[in-house]
């Protein structure tokens, strides 16, 4: 009678592992479908069980995200400006919306004083002075429109807030507090 061959624990897992292997590669479609099927059918555990794994594995998954986006920039630049160049209506569409909300007029307002040289220590408190101001702090006349009211600022200081005061367009272009 031959000998029958006994196989160490390791010998036995590889053996296992090889055939598991060729199983799942011989019926991946099925299995895939099964899977898929299962998923549907399961949502609220499939959803319980993600939310399990990611609270458990936070710090993982971070470090993961950062590694695969610092090895891939380019690959993630090119995907995105891909997306950006197929989908430039649903983006004019949505910054449309968003510039029309109180939030984007702020913003825009902001961004606006940066760019000409506006320093503020606190943006939100000084949109909301000069929201709130209707007479111009010089010569105390009501603004007729948005546009009528300017933030006057010194353009002489780079380096610390810079702003004067709110005036009306005229008092700003005579330069009423330089």
């Amino acid at each position: 009678m031959p000998s029958r061959r006994i196989y160490t624990d390791e010998e036995r897992k590889e053996r296992r592992r090889e055939s598991s292997k060729k199983y799942q590669d011989e019926n991946r479609e099925r299995l895939n479908e099964q899977s898929k099927k299962w998923k549907r059918e399961n949502k609220e555990k499939v959803r319980e069980s993600s939310k399990k794994y990611k609270d458990k594995n936070r710090e993982k998954i971070r470090e993961s995200k950062k590694k695969y986006h610092d090895e891939n920039r380019e690959k993630i630049r090119e995907r995105h400006k891909k997306w950006r160049e197929l989908n430039k209506d649903k983006i004019r569409e949505k910054n449309k919306k968003y510039n029309s909300t109180e939030l984007g007029i702020k913003s825009y307002r902001i961004s606006n004083w940066k760019g000409y040289g506006i320093i503020c220590e606190d943006w939100d408190s000084l949109y909301e002075i000069y929201i709130h101001t209707h007479n111009c702090e010089y010569c105390n006349k009501s603004f007729k429109s948005s546009q009528d009211r300017q933030l006057d600022h010194d353009h002489d200081i780079t380096d610390k807030p810079n702003v004067r005061a709110i005036l009306c367009i005229y008092c700003n272009t005579i330069d009423v507090l330089k």
